[in-house]
């Protein structure tokens, strides 16, 4: 019976899997995957792989470093819910969707000099250990997605009045304490909120009561000052 988690991924690799998913504990091979392990995860030369999906609720492992390497087809990569620390992607011409949440990732300026700005669209690090400006993230102007919650992120959000292109933005419980005002009107959802007083969000989310009508009937609040037009921040 296969207990590791690599020589299993590498069996769906020479199989030709397109996609690998372990997300749902319906799958039916859940008794298998479910007490699988391992440390590292490497992902080299895969012919056809477009998606990989590994959600720890649902696997045993304590995955701690994950390596891709050549990854020609391969547009997302989602490894929520570990403890890693170290990622290494190279030759990945397609890669647009990218998820760490819940890990301990901690080197910002690493992982995103590895990402394509000209691709990659969404890119979700909530609920690891970054400490940063959001200056880093100027040059990705192709972003419709940025999950920023529960990191040390800090200063302005003028860094992102670049991304024109960016749908959904969300800094719950960071260090982020002003800029609202550049943020580009196609936004669409704005998560911004804290659980303690401690994180400079505060400040916005104080602000934004000025300009809010809380409306109970579908829990959102509707914007109505000439910054954003109209458009529905929602808060959780």
């Amino acid at each position: 019976m296969i207990t590791d988690l690599q020589e299993y991924i590498n069996l769906l690799l020479e199989l030709n899997f397109l996609e690998i998913i372990f997300n749902s504990n319906k799958d039916p091979r859940i008794e298998v995957i479910q007490n699988l392990k391992t440390d590292l995860l490497v992902i080299k030369n895969p012919r056809k792989l477009k998606c990989l999906i590994i959600n720890s609720d649902f696997i045993a492992t304590k995955l701690k470093r994950v390596l891709f390497k050549n990854c020609l087809y391969l547009k997302k990569i989602w490894l929520q819910n570990y403890k890693i620390t170290d990622v290494e992607i190279s030759d990945y011409p397609n890669l647009k969707d990218v998820n760490f949440f819940d890990n301990k990732l901690y080197n910002i300026n690493k992982l995103l000099s590895i990402l394509n700005p000209t691709i990659i669209t969404s890119i979700w690090l909530n609920k690891n250990d970054f400490d940063s400006f959001l200056n880093l993230f100027e040059k990705f102007t192709k972003f419709e997605e940025l999950g920023l919650s529960e990191n040390k992120f800090r200063g302005s959000l003028k860094s992102l009045n670049k991304l024109r292109n960016l749908k959904i933005l969300v800094f719950i419980d960071t260090h982020i304490n002003s800029g609202l005002e550049f943020l580009d009107i196609n936004l669409n959802q704005f998560y911004c909120d804290y659980n303690s007083d401690e994180y400079k969000v505060v400040k916005i989310k104080e602000k934004l009561k000025k300009y809010a009508k809380y409306d109970d009937k579908d829990q959102k609040n509707i914007v109505k000052d000439k910054v954003f037009k109209q458009k529905r921040l929602l808060t959780e």
